[in-house]
Order: C-alpha cells, then sequence, then structure tokens
C-alpha cells in the first residue's frame, strides 16, 4: 500500500513533525488480489482514521505509540473493510521526519 502520513503538531498548534508508516497487506488467499485493489480506498480511509486517534497531539503518554499497538488496530481495520480476506499485516517502515 501507499504511505500513510500524519502532521504531528507542536504545542503551539502547528505542525512541527510528519508520521509516515508504511505497511503491507498478506492475503489469505493471492487470487483476492482484485477484490482488494477494489476495496483499497475503504481500506485506506479507515486505516487513517484509526492512525488519527493513534497518532494526534492530544494523547496522554507517548506521541507515537509502540509499532505493536498500530499492526494491531490497522489489521483491525483492514479486516472490518476486507472481511477475511486479509491474513496478515506488516509495518514495513514507521518514522518521523521534521515539517518543512
Amino acid at each position: 500500500m501507499k504511505p500513510f502520513t500524519l502532521p504531528l503538531l507542536n504545542k503551539t498548534g502547528q505542525v512541527g513533525e510528519h508520521f509516515t508508516i508504511v505497511v503491507a497487506l498478506e492475503l489469505v488467499d493471492e487470487e483476492q488480489r482484485a477484490t482488494i485493489a477494489r476495496l483499497v480506498p475503504r481500506i485506506r480511509d479507515e486505516m487513517y482514521r484509526v492512525l488519527y486517534h493513534l497518532v494526534t497531539f492530544r494523547r496522554k503518554g507517548a506521541p507515537i505509540p509502540d509499532i505493536g499497538i498500530f499492526k494491531y488496530h490497522l489489521m483491525q481495520a483492514a479486516k472490518k473493510t476486507s472481511g477475511p480476506l486479509v491474513k496478515q499485516l506488516l509495518v514495513q517502515q514507521a518514522f518521523t521526519r521534521v515539517a518543512r
């Protein structure tokens, strides 16, 4: 899947950093690739909803949770949107960078 990028706001409410996460979906049956391809916009929308709840300037504790938390919640979003077609979710990259 294409990377997901979210703004991270600093204490003044300005975008100070961007958080990017790259995930891949492993399918139960590779013959379902066309079906998943049609569902990607809905899957991405649901995953963005999850990511905005997990990564926000308002959350208590660390601004970016542990990768295991991302993996769990994004997998739930994929299953919610695609049903039993997704077998596993792999977090390929997760990083922050300073906003320009």
